[in-house]
């Protein structure tokens, strides 16, 4: 499939520098007429302009029902270089494997919503999901129709990724997320709530619908006291094992372990 994006894309990328050199509006009807697409196709033709707007190679700006789209300074880049347009390759640079997931939150209209991020730390001192740092991952693929994105990309052995989503209906709702560790020949699937999620590349570390013993992880860890009764605290635990036992980079931990007490005391 992802083979058959690529020449809708690039036919995308000409229609928005056709439109540019004629000084014409660049909505999505005017892309639709550029590649002489039905106008019953034109939800389908939006996505994949969203598709772009992730990876960085168009802009968009969006008044009331209208969206403007125009070429970002790498989409010009890629029309300049046809040679570096490539979504796919046939394997992972050298030290890298290839980590691919897709995530389905749910309906769009109820507000869903699905993300993923390359995991560098979590600093305890945030609440919530805004404790993960790192970098998002571009999508290959987006569905704003049911908050669906799929991705693709080459990641170190060990990398640790945070994918997660957030959807249902307009009565019912949910929110998951999941932690997953690089590696090659992995895959799986997994469901919570309204969302579903499968992978390749990579191992499922810890889910927000994991259970905890939450006094054996309060004498472990102290800091998480204030994580107690919060759905990402399997997360945070997970990756705070992790980090303890490899080292990563960056995660702090030296103060959140609980220390022994001194020799003699009481």
């Amino acid at each position: 499939m992802n083979d058959l994006l690529k020449p809708q894309q690039r036919a995308l990328l000409e229609a928005l520098k056709t439109l540019k050199s004629r000084e014409e509006s660049p909505n999505t009807h005017a892309v639709a007429q550029a590649m002489g697409i039905v106008s019953s196709r034109e939800t389908l033709l939006r996505d994949e302009l969203f598709n772009l707007v992730e990876r960085g190679l168009v802009e968009h700006e969006y008044r009331g029902r209208i969206h403007q789209w125009s070429l970002s300074d790498l989409g010009q880049e890629k029309l300049a270089n046809p040679g570096t347009y490539q979504l796919d390759q046939v394997e992972a640079p050298e030290g890298l494997v290839f980590f691919e997931a897709s995530i389905r939150a749910g309906n769009r209209k109820a507000g869903a919503k699905s993300w993923g991020k390359v995991l560098k730390q979590v600093d305890l001192d945030k609440e919530g999901g805004y404790a993960f740092e790192g970098t998002w991952m571009p999508a290959l693929r987006c569905d704003w129709r049911c908050g669906e994105r799929e991705y693709q990309i080459a990641l170190p052995a060990g990398q640790l990724v945070l994918l997660g989503g957030s959807g249902g209906s307009r009565q019912n709702s949910s929110v998951s997320a999941l932690l997953l560790r690089v590696g090659r020949g992995e895959e799986g699937e997994k469901k919570i709530g309204y969302q579903d999620y499968s992978w390749s590349g990579a191992v499922l570390i810890a889910s927000t619908e994991d259970a905890c013993e939450i006094q054996e992880v309060i004498d472990r860890y102290p800091k998480l006291a204030p994580w107690v009764g919060s759905r990402w605290l399997p997360i945070v635990l997970a990756y705070l094992e992790v980090a303890m036992a490899e080292g990563v980079p960056g995660s702090h931990t030296e103060s959140v372990a609980a220390r022994p007490a001194p020799s003699g005391s009481g």
